[in-house]
């Protein structure tokens, strides 16, 4: 400012009277702050309310975040779970199999270990070691002198053709079995046909019952012998469950006895028809065998005489004075084994044991399918009927017993127990306790009609539950959609986000959550899954899945999270989005093109792309008054979500910028008003303030100038006692003093008239000075006095000169002006003193 406008505007000051400035002052003192303080208040509370906005919308953001993220560790924790139960479920299944396959062998075993025991030691007793060489005898007696006729022998064979192709072939018609009877006929010596006539074709019992006659009507030395020993050796087979029994020349290898005289009986075992069958093959072993006391055994076979029927022999040598005369042969089925290996005692609908010999054909019935997996299906079509496993393999080819999981003879998954039985020197089976995968993990209490994975989405509000072959095939599923039965690595669904999903698990043996994405089985609608596998053994060891366990997401418990609008007002919402800009939750202002079901249906209309969902999918976090999808302006907060492995979801929340700074709009309307008031009321009280301090001033300046124009005779009256009060009163005071002091004044210069009057027409010098020692009067003598010496005198004192003395010190005629100082100020007496100058 220059000097001029600060001279105006003081001018301008100047003209105002004190009631106008007291006003002016007064408003400024009080306005001014007052805008001040309200203007920062009103600044401060918007900025406050501002943050309190952003914060609240950061608040609730958060806590969805939180919220969410317990969501889906829970749901972590729910598959994790759920493969610990299967694991234990297979834990369980696998000792139950276990316990049964012990049992079945301990059984098979037994039963096995029972035969070879009988047939060793029937064939040491002294039945047998007597009948054998009395039997032989007798038989090649008759045999020889039979066939000698040659009448017999054309009768005989005329017999049997009869029995063979009719009787015989008929039985094996009857069992779908073909048989070339008549070069099974042609290989028979003579001596066996008049024998087998006797006592086959030419009994009267029907096929099948012909052990029931103990002699032939016509009398002989074999007759005689047959009928002697024929009960008791049918009634060991029949007591101990034998399908015949044969005593062989061992010299010969003919049969000469047989229970069940079939056209076996009285050939020739070294070279007859039957010499390279099973029962040829177990005589000449049983011959071979190096031990009196021992036995050898052949597997289960056709067995021509038997019908076709599947057969297993046993044999044992039979000593006779020392010396081996022969062989022992047991016949025996199955059929206790089948009936052993049957009972499926608590192994459920799927549980079954079954016998594989080392042809990998069964040896036992399997009860779940019968087409091909029967012992005589297994044995009619062996192509089909064969169970050749890894399992089976481990146990026949290398002797070892394992749990595993398979896919069985059924293309089925399957839970497995294995173990090899040797039931014979050279001949092992394997035994195999299985049961469905399916039903091993999938429990259901008795008289339940819903499983326990039914009861557990229904529970913790999951859409589907499937449990997956390590191949990809779904073999159990809740919902029992398209995808049920279907192959994720090579089946339809393959390329859908579970196909991917089970694909990702299976490698890395870890949980893994598959994002949103169009799901064909759920009626083409948005699905996400979570999924983990169960892995048996060792993983440094190169440990195997099991079975993979997915759960199919309930969008609804999402959503029922992002739903939750406390505090939100009226147009907040929270909502998810993926890295597609599509929705993952529901949004509650528009669920028309922005639920999650229409945004995949269509994404044009459905995508969030605002500067929100950018940044956040970038891996931002914050918050911003941004621009919405549908082109409002909202205050918006955001941060990354992190679903799974690789995925990465944005969490916005957003409320309309006009309903979060509405409350700063009725701020700043009442700061105004009360701004308006405020300034009136100041402006009030101002105007009395300045009135109730102006008035006084004004009487009491009017009095101070009529106290400077002389007029002390004023009349002052006091009426407050304030400081207006106070200046009236010390003006009145005042007054009367200067009345007083005016009138002690003019009496003291009436004398010190007279007193200067006296002094200046003295001749003698006079200089006065007061305390200070300052010079206050001269008179002219001693004006004159130092005038005349003024020369002399400088030369004492350059500095002196006679006109500077009035009003100067004393201390110039001094050389030690302190010490003249300090001895004035102790007189109290009159005191003289003389002053040489010059």
């Amino acid at each position: 400012m220059s000097r001029n406008q600060g001279g105006k505007k003081m001018g301008m000051l100047g003209g105002m009277n004190l009631k106008k400035k007291l006003l002016l002052a007064f408003l400024a003192v009080g306005v001014i702050p007052f805008t001040v303080v309200g203007i920062v208040a009103l600044q401060q509370t918007s900025s406050g309310l501002q943050a309190a906005a952003y914060n609240q919308l950061q608040a609730v953001r958060d806590i969805k975040r939180g919220q969410l993220e317990r969501f889906f560790e829970d749901r972590k924790s729910d598959t994790m779970a759920l493969v610990e139960t299967a694991a234990t479920l297979s834990q369980s299944a696998f000792q139950k199999l276990e316990g049964t396959r012990n049992n079945k062998k301990r059984q098979i075993e037994r039963y096995f270990k029972n035969i070879q025991e009988q047939v060793v030691t029937f064939s040491g007793g002294r039945m047998v070691s007597r009948a054998l060489p009395m039997l032989s005898e007798g038989f090649y007696f008759d045999a020889e002198e039979l066939a000698e006729e040659e009448e017999v022998v054309e009768a005989a064979t005329s017999s049997l053709q009869s029995y063979y192709e009719g009787p015989f072939t008929a039985a094996h018609n009857e069992r779908s079995r073909t048989v070339d009877a008549r070069s099974l006929l042609n290989g028979v010596s003579d001596q066996a046909r008049v024998m087998q006539a006797r006592y086959i074709s030419d009994n009267s019992h029907p096929l099948g019952q012909k052990s029931n006659m103990d002699g032939s009507e016509e009398a002989s030395s074999y007759n005689d012998l047959h009928m002697m020993f024929h009960r008791d050796m049918r009634e060991f087979k029949e007591n101990f469950g034998f399908s015949d029994l044969y005593l062989v020349n061992g010299e010969s290898g003919d049969v000469v006895y047989s229970v069940n005289k079939d056209i076996d009986f009285a050939t020739s075992l070294s070279e007859g028809p039957f010499s390279s069958s099973p029962i040829g093959r177990v005589f000449q072993q049983a011959m071979a065998l190096e031990f009196d006391r021992g036995f050898v055994q052949v597997d289960t076979s056709r067995y021509a005489p038997a019908y076709g029927e599947l057969v297993n022999f046993v044999a044992s040598p039979i000593v006779s004075g020392g010396e081996r005369v022969g062989v022992l042969i047991l016949q025996f089925k199955q059929d206790q084994i089948i009936d052993i290996m049957a009972d499926t005692s608590g192994m459920g609908e799927t549980g079954e044991t079954i016998l594989v010999g080392p042809d990998y054909l069964m040896r036992s019935d399997s009860r779940l399918e019968k087409q091909f997996h029967t012992l005589e299906n297994s044995f009619s079509n062996p192509e089909q009927g064969k169970v050749d496993t890894a399992a089976t393999r481990s146990a026949i080819e290398r002797k070892q017993p394992g749990t595993s999981v398979v896919t069985d003879y059924r293309k089925v998954r399957t839970l497995i127990s294995y173990t090899p039985v040797e039931v014979a020197p050279g001949i092992t089976y394997s035994l195999n306790a299985k049961m469905d995968l399916a039903e091993a993990f999938i429990p259901r209490l008795d008289g339940d009609s819903k499983d326990y994975y039914q009861k557990y989405i229904e529970r913790y509000g999951y859409y589907d539950l499937v449990l997956i072959n390590p191949d990809g095939y779904i073999f159990y599923s809740v919902a029992r959609e398209s995808d049920y039965q279907t192959n994720l690595v090579n089946g339809p669904f393959a390329n859908t986000n579970l196909g991917k999903l089970f694909r990702k698990v299976s490698e890395s043996k870890q949980y893994g959550i598959a994002d949103v994405e169009a799901y064909a089985p759920s009626n083409g609608e948005p699905a996400a899954f979570i999924a983990a596998p169960l892995v048996s053994g060792d993983e440094s060891m190169g440990a195997d899945v099991e079975m993979v366990v997915a759960l199919q997401l309930s969008l609804d418990a999402i959503n029922g999270i992002m739903a939750e609008r406390s505090g939100m007002g009226e147009t907040g919402e929270t909502y998810l989005v993926g890295q597609d800009l599509l929705m993952r939750s529901d949004s509650y202002l528009d669920s028309v093109n922005h639920s999650v079901k229409a945004a995949f249906a269509n994404p044009a209309e459905g995508k969030i792309d605002t500067e929100a969902t950018r940044s956040v999918l970038s891996g931002e976090s914050g918050n911003r008054l941004i621009v919405d999808h549908d082109g409002e302006s909202v205050l918006s907060a955001f941060t990354p979500l992190q679903v799974g492995s690789g995925i990465s979801w944005g969490l916005v929340a957003e409320v309309s910028e006009a309903e979060a700074f509405a409350a700063v709009k009725q701020i700043e309307w009442m700061m105004l008003i009360i701004a308006l008031v405020g300034i009136a009321a100041i402006s009030g009280v101002a105007m009395v303030i300045a009135r109730n301090i102006s008035n006084p001033l004004v009487a009491a300046a009017e009095v101070a100038g009529s106290i400077a124009a002389g007029k002390l005779d004023n009349d002052i009256k006091v009426a407050s006692k304030d400081e207006t009060g106070l200046l009236l009163q010390a003006l009145k005071d005042m007054q009367q003093d200067l009345n007083q002091r005016i009138t002690r004044d003019r009496k003291i210069a009436d004398e010190s008239m007279r007193i200067k009057i006296a002094l200046d027409g003295a001749s003698t010098s006079v200089m006065i000075a007061d305390n200070d020692r300052n010079i206050v009067y001269m008179n002219p003598a001693v004006v004159e006095m130092m005038r005349k010496n003024e020369r002399s005198i400088q030369q004492e004192l350059a500095n002196f000169r006679v006109d500077a003395l009035l009003g100067g010190s004393i201390d110039i005629f001094h050389k030690n002006p302190q010490h003249q100082a300090q001895l004035l100020s102790t007189f109290t007496n009159t005191y003289e003193a003389q002053i040489r100058i010059g």
